[in-house]
């Protein structure tokens, strides 16, 4: 079961990496039409991806693991 968790928080991670690299590097800036505030952490936009699908627990193994993969990438991961 924790194999299932880990590869979702994977899943939730690549899609928000799939958005930070259309913004060339940046997390996004939220949407005040929608009330959303922007995200401060790589953790935050996961969890928007996530919900309460994925342990947070798991998002946080995962992204430690994926950070030293992007070097370049200027912001806080969590």
């Amino acid at each position: 079961m924790m194999n299932d968790a880990r590869i979702a928080a994977v899943k939730m991670i690549l899609l928000a990496l799939d958005e930070v690299q259309r913004l060339e590097g940046k997390l996004p800036s939220g949407d005040p039409e929608a009330n959303e505030p922007a995200p401060q952490t790589f953790l935050e936009l996961v969890n928007q991806y996530a919900g309460d699908r994925v342990p947070e627990t798991e998002l946080i193994v995962s992204i430690d693991a994926m950070a030293p993969l992007f070097p370049s990438y200027q912001f806080s991961w969590r």
